[in-house]
């Protein structure tokens, strides 16, 4: 029986990366981490942001990322679906060290087998029974298109935020507390797509790190939304002690949000008390703000803590060294996580 459509072709490719010991962002259910599909890259303004259907990466021996997208298609033929794809896998390699088309195996063998070698692109068939992927091309390591600079600031730099935070937090397959998201975030502008990961650390208190692809660089530190843990801080002697530990951190930033509670639709995140460094902080402002805020149906506070970790315009860190940054940070985010926590 042929394969019913482009998802189960999806499925094949993400269960074929994952074994292979890649983390894998696409639509297909993953045992590595949870979250979207959504890893847009900006090629040429003209196309908009386009989205592979598979992303895969893993740290090289190195140290440093390595990327790979697929474009995957169900046609009804091989010829058919590699003419179909053709476009946007030879887009993507602009910014990915390989890319691969993904399609059925039904019908004979594409003869557009030496035209994908030609292009230095990758192509799968999926058994139509079986569903695996069997390698009928191999792609070129880094093509004769592709742009060191795009790699740098839409892809690498954020696939070794995602590798890096999982690797420092010891993220494992089944821990299902924490979450890999990758949706756009909407401005008057259109789609600015950045990055989210997350470890929950109890009670909506969350270590994250979020890049932000417009300003080109990686935030990491800590992220409050839970009603009780804002109850907590504003009792007695809890936002005195808060205070200091906060003013401690020095580099770190604070801000303030309202959230729409979840099944709000339509609603947005509104900004309350842009960010400020932590030894500049109004503590007492903060505290008005956050009551003010928990008094209005419908709403929640959302208190950030953070700061830039990497700016991948001055260059990639090792694995080893950008693993040591997010667990030193970590460490010193320790006190405020415990009076966060009720652990005073």
């Amino acid at each position: 029986m042929p394969i019913g459509n482009e998802y189960d072709i999806v499925k094949s490719v993400t269960n074929h990366f994952e074994s292979e010991g890649f983390l894998v962002i696409s639509k297909a259910p993953k045992q590595s981490m949870s979250g979207t599909s959504e890893f847009g890259v900006m090629i040429d303004e003209d196309e908009g942001v386009l989205r592979p259907d598979v992303v895969a990466a893993r740290w090289t021996s190195r140290g440093s990322v390595e990327s790979i997208a697929i474009e995957c298609k169900q046609s009804g033929s091989v010829s058919k679906s590699l003419r179909h794809a053709l476009g946007q896998a030879a887009m993507y390699q602009t910014a990915f060290d390989q890319v691969y088309v993904a399609t059925e195996t039904v019908g004979a063998p594409s003869r557009l087998a030496s035209v994908l070698r030609d292009l230095g692109i990758g192509h799968f068939a999926v058994d139509v029974s079986r569903r695996t992927p069997e390698r009928r091309v191999e792609p070129t390591n880094v093509s004769r298109f592709f742009d060191p600079v795009v790699n740098l600031e839409q892809v690498a730099g954020r696939l070794l935020m995602f590798l890096g935070f999982k690797d420092a937090m010891n993220i494992s397959s089944k821990d299902t507390r924490y979450g890999l998201t990758h949706s756009p975030v909407r401005d008057a502008n259109g789609f600015i797509e950045g990055g989210y990961i997350a470890k929950d650390m109890g009670h909506q208190v969350q270590l994250n790190c979020w890049y932000d692809i417009q300003r080109r660089q990686a935030r990491f530190g800590v992220n409050v939304e839970s009603v009780g843990a804002f109850r907590h801080i504003l009792s007695a002697g809890n936002l005195k002690a808060l205070k200091t530990r906060v003013q401690d951190l020095g580099d770190f930033e604070v801000n303030l949000k309202k959230d729409p509670v979840p099944g709000r639709a339509g609603q947005k995140d509104v900004v309350i008390l842009p960010s400020v460094s932590c030894t500049a902080v109004n503590v007492h402002q903060l505290e008005q703000e956050i009551s003010n805020v928990m008094g209005m149906k419908g709403w929640r506070p959302h208190l950030g803590i953070q700061k830039t970790i990497l700016e991948p315009q001055q260059g990639l860190p090792t694995r080893d060294a950008f693993v040591q940054v997010i667990r030193q940070e970590s460490k010193r985010l320790d006190p405020v996580i415990g009076i966060l926590l009720g652990r005073l």
